[in-house]
């Protein structure tokens, strides 16, 4: 069996959609050392990349610049579905059981197994309900790996066509 850094793995990417910044779900071009997900120094176009917009990162929380802190949850989450071997359309779609939502000093927040400042993926805006934040972000997360897979499934050969019968 390949390694994961030897397959393309499916994760996330900060990319820059016109004015703002959004977290993309799609095959990636490379890892970094050792096979993990490293935040990259220029954040690439949306358009043309083949990943699809999962979540709009809002503007800069304290000094922390916007697209550092895109490029930051993007690795996070990428590092987390290669940690759980879920960097796969078919297994992401399980990534967010992996998660939980919770508030932190006061902010709400989504977070890996427990809600501690080591764990946190991403700090949410105040006055968004995690829990929800967490389901639509799921939700988000297996329409489009559900799309990649059937897509897969379909130039490997993997769908089974149904025809009338006819004697």
């Amino acid at each position: 069996m390949p390694s994961q850094a030897a397959i393309k793995p499916f994760g996330f990417q900060c990319f820059k959609a016109g004015p703002a910044y959004v977290i993309g779900l799609g095959s990636m071009a490379a890892l970094g050392v050792g096979g993990t997900a490293m935040s990259p120094a220029k954040v690439a176009s949306l358009q043309g990349s083949g990943s699809f917009p999962i979540a709009l990162i809002t503007p800069a929380l304290a000094n922390y610049p916007v697209e550092r802190r895109c490029a930051s949850i993007a690795a996070r989450l990428t590092n987390l579905a290669l940690a759980t071997n879920t960097a796969t359309p078919a297994g992401i779609i399980k990534l967010t059981n992996n998660m939980v939502a919770g508030t932190l000093d006061g902010l709400p927040v989504l977070a890996i197994k427990s809600v501690s400042k080591s764990n946190v993926v991403a700090t949410l805006p105040k006055g968004i309900d995690p829990e929800k934040a967490l389901q639509l972000f799921g939700s988000r997360i297996q329409r489009v790996a559900a799309r990649k897979v059937i897509s897969n499934a379909i130039k490997d050969g993997d769908i089974i066509e149904f025809r009338i019968y006819s004697e």
